[in-house]
């Protein structure tokens, strides 16, 4: 399929699809200029494109309280005038995953690429996230309490952000980390490659870094590759950093 000047919306049913299509310089006031779902049993993009989309909140894609699949498919410079440059997802509280997907993207607010907000599960496999610019935070991804987070072979790659140039996470009780390549981030504060905080003092969470690489990332002020801040439990397993670039963690 093909759209433009058009979004699709889906609500309280039991399955969306997209498949193979091509969705171009959509304009939508709030959410998901070229598609937008809420209280959907499971959302499925599988093989498309998403490109120069512009909305408040999920410049191509929004996803509210729905689980959500995204398969093989790329985002290429669409805007969010708020969060997520290319898809806002919020209160998704079944499952959020995002498997070989490419990511180029920008937000005004937080998230250049992804924003996951409030989810009970999320997933990131296989997916290059290049060259995507957030005002606040999270210039590649930003995810925010999410209970249970995976990053897996991904690559974040030249992203920007005031907090967090590669990767911004804030609140959660796991993170699992593994076989991730952060490289020629930037952050205009801290946290050039990674952020990782807890803000629940209710919560116990663990962070899990397996085999990461770290090279070329920068943070103005300190913590170029990563900044890490109430976690009860952190095991750090053969990570790479570059201390030629990355100084501190």
């Amino acid at each position: 399929c093909k759209s433009r000047n058009g979004v699709i919306l889906g609500y309280k049913v039991t399955q969306v699809t997209i498949l193979n299509c091509v969705s171009t310089r959509n304009i939508a006031g709030t959410y998901g200029a070229a598609l937008s779902i809420k209280m959907v049993k499971q959302g499925l993009i599988i093989g498309s494109y998403f490109v120069k989309n512009r909305a408040l909140y999920g410049g191509a894609v929004n996803v509210h309280n729905s689980a959500m699949f995204v398969i093989n498919s790329t985002f290429v410079l669409n805007v969010a005038d708020d969060d997520g440059g290319a898809l806002n997802i919020f209160a998704s509280a079944t499952f959020v995953s995002i498997d070989n997907v490419y990511i180029n993207n920008n937000a005004h607010g937080s998230g250049g690429g992804i924003k996951n907000e409030m989810s009970e599960y999320g997933t990131i496999y296989e997916c290059l996230v290049y060259g995507n610019l957030a005002t606040n935070a999270g210039g590649g991804i930003s995810i925010e309490d999410t209970v249970n987070i995976r990053l897996v072979y991904a690559r974040v790659i030249n992203n920007r952000a005031n907090m967090a140039g590669g990767v911004y996470i804030f609140t959660f009780n796991y993170v699992l980390s593994v076989m991730n390549i952060y490289q020629e981030n930037l952050a205009s504060s801290m946290g050039g490659a990674l952020w990782m905080e807890n803000g629940n003092v209710k919560l116990q969470p663990t962070v899990l870094l397996l085999y990461n690489s770290f090279h070329g990332n920068t943070a103005e002020n300190d913590a170029t590759a990563m900044y890490i801040k109430f976690v009860d439990l952190l095991n750090i397993y053969r990570i790479i950093v570059n201390l030629k670039k990355n100084n501190t963690i």
